[in-house]
């Protein structure tokens, strides 16, 4: 694979800095969108016909989108019970590029029950969407744990939908081809002995 691109990004927020807002954003929305051209060539094979081996490349060139999307809601003020929601939209413009060049749906930037690569969660289209609840355990603590300095826990539930798909949106929700996936997280902030954020 050889590959140069050129991208533009442009970010909008309207998150106002607070305490813990990393691990409990409760404020505004954010806007993170990304056009970029890829001029692609993919390895389609080796030639040996002249004795020497030789990669032949075929061209993979397209245009990619993608744009995300957070809102943040304060459900509680005074035990800071917090909301967010988060969509994710990705687009590829040439349909004939390899596999090798799709959006993967899967993992932990993706549907997180789900592995990175699986196929059903690939394609030149993607649409994610996230709504998380999370509740504060701990805020402004100072527990000790061996080297570590806890501060804030969080518990918190999320709810998933979305994946990659190659055909048409329309066609992609009436047969139901995308996943669903739901969990629980934990989220600890702090320090190390070393003054590392943890």
């Amino acid at each position: 694979f050889k590959g140069h691109f050129i991208n533009i990004r442009g970010i909008h927020s309207t998150r106002k800095p607070e305490f813990a807002g990393n691990m409990l954003p409760s404020n505004g929305y954010e806007i993170n969108y990304e056009l970029s051209y890829e001029n692609n060539q993919f390895m389609s094979g080796l030639d040996f016909d002249s004795g020497l081996l030789i990669t032949e490349f075929d061209p993979n060139n397209t245009f990619r989108f993608t744009i995300e999307s957070k809102k943040h809601w304060t459900l509680n003020h005074e035990r800071k019970i917090v909301a967010s929601a988060y969509s994710k939209i990705g687009l590829i413009s040439n349909r004939s590029v390899d596999d090798f060049f799709h959006f993967f749906g899967g993992g932990l930037p993706g549907i997180k029950g789900y592995t990175f690569y699986d196929s059903t969660l690939t394609g030149k289209n993607l649409f994610i969407n996230n709504f998380t609840l999370r509740v504060p355990v701990l805020l402004e603590e100072n527990y000790k744990l061996i080297h570590l300095n806890l501060q804030n826990i969080s518990i918190g539930t999320i709810l998933q939908i979305g994946g990659g798909f190659n055909h048409k949106f329309q066609d992609w929700v009436k047969n139901q081809d995308y996943k669903i996936s739901s969990g629980f997280e934990f989220r600890m902030t702090g320090y190390s002995f070393y003054i590392y954020p943890m």
